[in-house]
């Protein structure tokens, strides 16, 4: 049985042209929240979650969602944790320091997603700091810090990988969704790439 990898649709405008090519490969499906429950959480390979998710509702779904990564799924969520929709998760903790200093992006460790793409890329847009990530997701026993907020004491974890004790992989983004990182959209267009080569690995 093969598994499938969505985009859990959250918003009226859909996923967005950077999404085009990997919709159009067969290599990622948009489904709507309301249709997410029917299908059986083992055969799903993949789910990427939108900063636009209903927590809430997620959290009421929590079940589902566990089961999809006890079946060695990828989740890759975007946005500020406020509901306890995975176990393990804490709420969104947002910085203290408001300094430019404070939203600089310094890489702790490798990653695929973010290979080649320095830390200044991620720090600012359009000139200013703070696009990236204002704070964190905390992350879990035994996860990879990927990027951190570099603000003095606090150093952040704004990106990182969890490879959960019962099975499959999460991935926070403690931002605005990843596909808006960058100013070109064939740069976002590379990175929705690689989050999705990341989910067809499995654990």
């Amino acid at each position: 049985m093969g598994h499938e990898l969505l985009f859990l649709n959250s918003a009226f405008e859909g996923p967005g042209p950077t999404f085009d090519a990997v919709i159009k490969d067969g290599r990622l499906r948009v489904i709507e929240e309301e249709r997410l429950p029917s299908l059986d959480p083992v055969s799903v390979g993949g789910l990427i979650i939108t900063s636009h998710v209903d927590q809430r509702w997620l959290a009421a779904r929590k079940t589902w969602v566990e089961a999809c990564l006890d079946g060695g799924a990828r989740v890759v969520f975007n946005g500020h944790v406020e509901s306890d929709f995975i176990d393990g998760l804490e709420r969104y903790q947002p910085l203290k320091d408001r300094s430019v200093a404070a939203f600089a992006v310094t890489r702790e460790a490798d990653h695929p997603i973010w290979a080649d793409y320095a830390g200044d890329e991620l720090t600012f847009r359009k000139g200013v700091a703070g696009f990236y990530g204002r704070g964190c997701n905390p992350a879990p026993a035994g996860a990879t810090v990927i990027n951190r907020l570099d603000a003095g004491k606090e150093r952040l974890p704004v990106d990182w990988e969890w490879r959960r004790p019962r099975g499959g992989r999460v991935l926070s983004h403690a931002g605005n969704d990843l596909w808006v990182t960058f100013e070109q959209t064939e740069l976002n267009a590379e990175l929705v790439g690689r989050i999705v080569d990341w989910m067809e690995q499995r654990s």
